[in-house]
């Protein structure tokens, strides 16, 4: 009799938290500093808040990679962006590239900031065609940031990514 409690009391739970877990989407948020620029010469700042910075005057491009767990299953992107400088023909710009395993082009969609500030780049929002093709094709964010205004530097402060844990 007691047995059976048991198995209730803690057998219920388990199974719910298991049914719930298969549910979840697989979210990654990742730092800006996790971003590399083109050229090792390139003058950048990281942080302690994981934000990276062009500290140069002239305009940098930096590839922000992307871990994924499974081929074909992006739902959506976002990066997180600032913007410091003051020139409206000088704003970041940030393109998600999907690429097959051999490195040819899958797709890609650019979004870019406008004005200054922080702002939040999304991509994607369920949109099948930015995959990353069958197999281990791969994904990352391409930024163009500007260089300082006014000794203020623009960046990268974080991006995230969304698969479907449920696609196979």
């Amino acid at each position: 009799m007691e047995t059976k409690k048991l198995y209730s009391l803690f057998g219920l739970p388990l199974i719910a938290f298991n049914m719930s877990v298969m549910a979840v989407e697989d979210v990654k948020v990742y730092p800006g500093a996790l971003c590399q620029s083109e050229t090792n010469t390139q003058s950048i700042v990281r942080n302690t808040r994981g934000v990276m910075f062009n500290t140069g005057t002239d305009p940098q491009t930096w590839i922000c990679p992307i871990v994924r767990d499974r081929p074909g299953s992006i739902e959506d992107a976002t990066i997180v962006v600032r913007d410091n400088n003051g020139d409206p023909n000088a704003d970041v710009s940030c393109t998600l590239s999907s690429r097959m395993p051999t490195g040819q082009p899958v797709d890609f969609e650019a979004q870019g900031s406008t004005g200054t500030g922080i702002v939040a780049l999304k991509y994607g929002a369920g949109d099948p065609n930015i995959d990353s093709f069958f197999g281990d094709g791969h994904y990352y964010f391409r930024c163009t940031i500007p260089g300082t205004f006014e000794g203020r530097g623009s960046g990268v402060v974080s991006y995230r990514v969304k698969e479907n844990a449920n696609e196979d």
